[in-house]
């Protein structure tokens, strides 16, 4: 999706993305460059023309990069923010906990993850009248879907 949708829409809203070296300029397309000096061809200096092509591969491949990290910590975000719906519902929640996994391998950030469970429990089931069998439940339910998300349990021990 990231390579057939967003990528070409990138480079619509941004401009194509220059894999080759410029075409060769003549003194036709800048007066003051015949003046000063004699037309370069940037085919004809192979450092220059390697170095264009290797800056704008390398910006390209960082933008993509970019890219995919902002929406995998996005993602990531839209998925921590949707944790307590997904283990309320957990068996038929998993391919949703399979995507958040996937996310957070990419970004690192199970930190929020284990902030956003600590503070959710202290709120809705660390209190006073909830009923034990249904805090009992949720903790059950909640170690199957973090076995989910993080198969070494590490978040699990850490929440």
């Amino acid at each position: 999706w990231m390579e057939n949708v967003v990528l070409p829409w990138m480079q619509i809203f941004c401009g194509p993305v220059i894999r080759n070296p410029p075409p060769e300029r003549s003194a036709l397309h800048s007066p003051m460059s015949a003046m000063v000096s004699p037309v370069t061809h940037a085919s004809s200096d192979p450092l220059v023309s390697k170095a264009e092509r290797n800056g704008s591969d390398a910006n390209a491949d960082l933008w993509q990069q970019r890219i995919v990290l902002f929406t995998n910590q996005r993602f990531a975000a839209m998925r921590i923010n949707e944790m307590w719906e997904m283990i309320l519902y957990f068996p038929s929640t998993e391919p949703a906990l399979l995507d958040l996994r996937k996310c957070l391998a990419k970004t690192g950030e199970h930190h929020l993850l284990v902030e956003y469970l600590n503070e959710t429990f202290s709120k809705r089931l660390l209190t006073p009248g909830a009923n034990t069998k249904d805090i009992l439940v949720q903790y059950s339910c909640t170690i199957g879907a973090l076995c989910v998300v993080d198969p070494t349990r590490i978040i699990l021990k850490a929440v």
